[in-house]
């Protein structure tokens, strides 16, 4: 994917934006007359909202997800504020040069445009809050449902009531992936000795070293992937995915718990089945 996607809207927004600064350099004489230099705050939030856009365009369509987040580092700590500031200032510059200086600019030109971008500024700024907010109460929604899933999943047996979980993730619009392993569903991996039957060594990924003979290991049963018993227990408290290949770790213990629970099931009906028939033979 992309980092982010040009639209036809981007090529106008930098056309206007080079008329702008035509503007301000042409004009310049005409707007040293006004009580604020008013003109150069028009091409300073300018600047700001084509920044802003950009910075939209790569949080939404890029996959890199550390410029993701320094883009929203940015666009919270640093973008946002300044438009706050800077918009509260033209609203009172306009106001100081209409009260000092009403004749300064043509009335044909520039007046006109100053009021529409400043209304712009004030209703992309509401737009700006409302998603903010939404996504902190999203996010403390999230932050509380993941820690009923953790205190679930940390039961005896926290796959008893498998709707119950599936309930958990839907009404807090998560996905099985974004839940990290509690301590109790890793230690349903079992551990073994690593015996080196070949020359050729196998690698954990996580830490990048080899597998040495007699070192302590979790071969995954699903993909039969080998791990560090350490590297592999700290992975699965961050993110229950296999590192290599992606798959759910999770999913494949619910599976064999259903199984090894099916398995129980039928033994315990064979066994009852025999001592039924060794009583009737009795």
């Amino acid at each position: 994917m992309a980092i982010f996607k040009l639209h036809f809207l981007d090529f106008v927004l930098l056309a206007t934006l080079g008329y702008l600064i035509y503007d301000v350099i042409d004009h310049s004489i005409d707007y040293s007359t006004c009580a604020k230099p008013i003109n150069y705050w028009l091409l300073a939030v300018y600047i700001a909202l084509i920044l802003l856009r950009f910075i939209i365009n790569i949080v939404i369509n890029s996959d890199r997800l550390c410029l993701v987040k320094c883009c929203r580092l940015t666009l919270i700590c640093c973008l946002i504020p300044f438009l706050v500031e800077w918009t509260v200032h033209g609203t009172i510059w306009y106001l100081d040069i209409s009260k000092k200086t009403p004749d300064c600019i043509p009335s044909d030109r520039l007046p006109p445009l100053i009021i529409w971008w400043i209304f712009v500024c004030y209703v992309i700024l509401i737009i700006l809050f409302g998603v903010l907010i939404y996504e902190i109460v999203c996010m403390i929604k999230k932050r509380r449902i993941t820690a009923l899933i953790q205190n679930y999943l940390n039961n005896e047996n926290p796959y008893q009531d498998v709707e119950y979980l599936n309930g958990l993730l839907e009404g807090g619009d998560l996905s099985p992936d974004e839940i990290p392993m509690s301590k109790n569903e890793i230690t349903k991996l079992e551990s073994i000795y690593y015996h080196l039957f070949s020359i050729v060594e196998y690698q954990c990924s996580i830490c990048c070293e080899d597998i040495k003979h007699d070192e302590l290991i979790i071969k995954l049963f699903g993909c039969s992937h080998m791990f560090h018993k350490n590297c592999l227990e700290q992975w699965l408290s961050r993110k229950p995915l296999c590192p290599n290949c992606k798959r759910n770790v999770r999913n494949d213990i619910l599976l064999r718990c259903k199984n090894v629970s099916i398995d129980r099931r039928t033994n315990e009906e064979s066994q009852r089945n025999v001592h039924d028939m060794e009583e009737e033979k009795v």
